[in-house]
């Protein structure tokens, strides 16, 4: 009995233990039969929301198919006006030629009419020298076509600085008859160019005589020199730049200026440089 009774004894340990292996085995199924549960719950869940968004999607995608459309009938639109502006610009650009075309007429025009007006203006200086020769009865003066003729009431009587005045004489002259026959702009700033470096080169040669022999009214005479130069050389950039003409009123500037200051302030100096023996 002692064998039998402990093969018993083992027997139900065995099974004791094989009891709770499959009460364990039953614990660990249901846990992962509720953790199926729950998952299969939230796949369930997830595929609501996904059919939910899916409605969405299909919300949106109305309203982008719907967007298109309006963009189609905008870019539709577009093409449209682009067409009618560009018949415009057509238009516009035709209308441009003709105002671009009358522009130019015009602009020789008043080229034809200012090379007019210069010739008149000449003409009636020409009058006026006429006039005033026959006041004065220098009818000789008169008959020249020089706009200032050389005479004996110029000379300061100091014969370097009378043949630098006669230079400057002819060069007026020269740019005088150049308007007058209407020569190129090219010849008449070349004319200007030589009177102006003639003219500096007279200025220095009078201010050289007042340095070496102390004259008093130097500074005074080389100022008036510098406002002719000037003058000369805004007038020279004005003829290069387009803004300025070769007119009558120019020329009346330069004759008597030249006159004026040869008769005026050059004979002013000349007693004083004749006593210092400049001849």
């Amino acid at each position: 009995f002692a064998v039998v009774a402990d093969e018993v004894r083992k027997l139900a340990e065995k099974t004791m233990a094989a009891t709770k292996e499959v009460g364990d085995a039953v614990e660990r199924i249901q846990a992962r039969a509720q953790e199926n549960v729950k998952a299969v719950e939230k796949a369930a869940g997830d595929i609501v929301e996904s059919a939910h968004e899916a409605t969405e999607s299909g919300h949106f995608m109305e309203e982008i198919v719907g967007i298109v459309d309006e963009t189609a009938m905008q870019v539709s639109s577009i093409a449209t006006a682009s067409e009618e502006q560009s018949a415009a610009g057509e238009e516009i650009n035709r209308a441009v030629s003709e105002v671009t075309r009358v522009a130019q007429e015009t602009a020789q025009g008043m080229e034809q009419s200012s090379h007019a007006l210069v010739e008149v203006s000449g003409l009636v200086e020409e009058l006026d020298m006429i006039i005033q020769g026959l006041a004065s009865g220098k009818l000789d003066a008169v008959k020249s076509d020089r706009l200032v003729s050389w005479t004996e009431a110029l000379s300061v009587g100091i014969r370097t600085i009378d043949d630098q005045h006669k230079v400057l004489v002819d060069l007026i002259n020269e740019l005088h008859q150049a308007m007058r026959q209407r020569r190129s702009e090219r010849v008449m700033l070349d004319v200007v160019d030589r009177l102006k470096n003639y003219a500096v080169k007279h200025f220095q040669q009078e201010e050289q005589f007042f340095a070496r022999h102390g004259y008093a009214e130097a500074k005074a005479h080389a100022e008036i020199h510098r406002k002719f130069e000037a003058k000369v050389m805004e007038f020279e950039a004005g003829l290069k730049g387009g803004t300025a003409k070769v007119t009558m009123d120019v020329m009346r500037f330069l004759k008597d200026w030249l006159v004026g200051h040869i008769q005026g302030t050059d004979k002013k100096y000349a007693p004083f440089l004749i006593s210092k023996g400049v001849r």
